[in-house]
């Protein structure tokens, strides 16, 4: 305590006869300014990491294995209340597949393919239960054990499982063939969905979430928000003392229309985001790690979706994992602002957030990084001598452009508007 502080606390002014209830007040006052001081001295040594992307990427899968990981995981009661949820999306993906059959079998007619012409239900029991699937409230009813058995039924049917190949062309959730192996436990009545079914399950993130945690003794807070255009407004609240952005974009989005755009697909929705993301006033110190996630789903995708038919400029081969890998990567970096004052470190990973040893292995090359940038900034390291955080890794020093294209409260418009082997790569620019 400093004397002038003390002074202020508890000694009389000279020639004046300070009454003890000023004393008191003083003392109370006193007291509240030595706790907010604690306060922001233990909040300086939080590492608050600030999970962005666009709708779909895979935040929230993420987020949650973060927390199944290095926070306090999930109770039995927790994972209940995911059961809705997963038959909501059992529901809503046999729908899907199911209504998406009609439309392609149509389409096959016009183009007199009869590959897509087979798509059509011809079965009369089959038809039958696709009525009956149809009429489901996908919020209100249960998969039940004849839901079940009439899923299992569809499923079977030659015409569905050629609507099944189809299904880059319809956006069936990435989940669904999933939830489809698991349909029997699943419509149990005495079912718990397990740690992989609660990654998996397909929850609209709305407002905000928190996870803390600690790693080799630094604490750590995680943000989750929405990453559709309507909650974006939102993450201006979280700007402040950002130590790393955890930006994520699915890999498949190159050939997945937007849920709010059926012109543009997410792919282009994320880079736009990423760009202005990096050009950020708020992130002028913060260094970006790059989440390209989805890798299990793009390899399986891209012999149906080559990426040459959504990016002309692609030269690599059509079914090259690496060469498509690449292309992306580069895609996103040249969206990296790193011109002007303020050096900005850009880290890329392709990830598989439903895998968790992959997920961990991430995030602990992240938070390693992390620790040892905090030393540099302090002094106490050489700044730039990181060394290797990966095999694979090379560096590149790139600095931020200090010149914004999106401003204060204009942030929601500029982000809202456009007309394994080795499953895991992490990389310095």
């Amino acid at each position: 305590l400093g004397a002038g502080e003390w002074s202020r606390a508890f000694v009389r002014p000279m020639g004046l006869c300070a009454s003890d209830e000023t004393r008191k007040e003083n003392l109370i006052d006193w007291k509240l300014e030595q706790k907010m001081r604690r306060e922001q001295r233990t909040e300086a040594l939080v590492n608050k990491l600030l999970l962005l992307g666009a709708g779909g990427s895979g935040k929230s899968t993420l987020f949650k294995q973060v927390r199944s990981i290095y926070g306090v995981g999930f109770t039995k009661a927790e994972k209940e209340k995911y059961r809705a949820s997963i038959h909501t999306n059992v529901i809503e993906a046999i729908q899907c597949l199911c209504r998406n059959a009609a439309f392609i079998a149509e389409d096959g007619k016009g183009l007199q393919r009869k590959d897509m012409m087979s798509c059509d239900i011809k079965d009369k029991k089959a038809n039958r239960y696709k009525e009956y699937i149809m009429k489901l409230n996908s919020l209100d009813d249960d998969v039940s054990a004849t839901t079940a058995k009439y899923i299992k039924y569809l499923l079977k049917d030659p015409s569905l499982k050629q609507a099944l190949s189809f299904r880059t062309k319809y956006g069936l959730p990435d989940s669904a063939e999933y939830f489809f192996s698991r349909i029997d436990t699943i419509s149990k009545p005495s079912y718990v969905p397990s740690l992989q079914d609660v990654y998996r399950a397909r929850v609209r993130t709305t407002g905000i979430r928190e996870q803390s945690y600690i790693y080799e003794k630094s604490e750590y807070r995680l943000y989750d928000v929405g990453g559709q255009r309507n909650e974006r407004k939102k993450w201006i609240h979280m700007f402040e003392n950002v130590t790393a952005v955890l930006y994520v974009a699915a890999l498949t989005g190159y050939y997945q229309r937007l849920y709010e755009d059926g012109n543009a697909t997410r792919m282009k929705e994320s880079l736009h985001l990423f760009k202005v993301v990096s050009k950020l006033r708020w992130f002028q110190k913060t260094s970006i790690v790059l989440f390209l996630n989805k890798r299990d789903l793009f390899e399986q995708m891209l012999e149906a979706e080559p990426l040459k038919r959504y990016f002309k400029d692609y030269t690599g081969a059509p079914n090259d994992v690496e060469a498509s890998l690449e292309y992306i990567k580069n895609k996103f970096i040249s969206k990296h602002s790193r011109k002007g004052a303020g050096k900005k470190l850009l880290y890329v990973h392709f990830t598989t957030a439903t895998n968790t040893k992959n997920v961990e292995h991430v995030f602990n090359a992240c938070q390693e990084v992390i620790i040892r940038r905090g030393l540099e900034q302090a002094g106490l390291l050489l700044l730039g001598k990181q060394g290797p955080v990966s095999p694979k890794s090379h560096a590149i020093s790139g600095e931020r452009n200090s010149r914004l294209e999106a401003k204060g409260m204009d942030l929601s418009s500029h982000m809202g508007s456009i007309n394994g082997n080795s499953p895991y790569e992490m990389a310095k620019y």
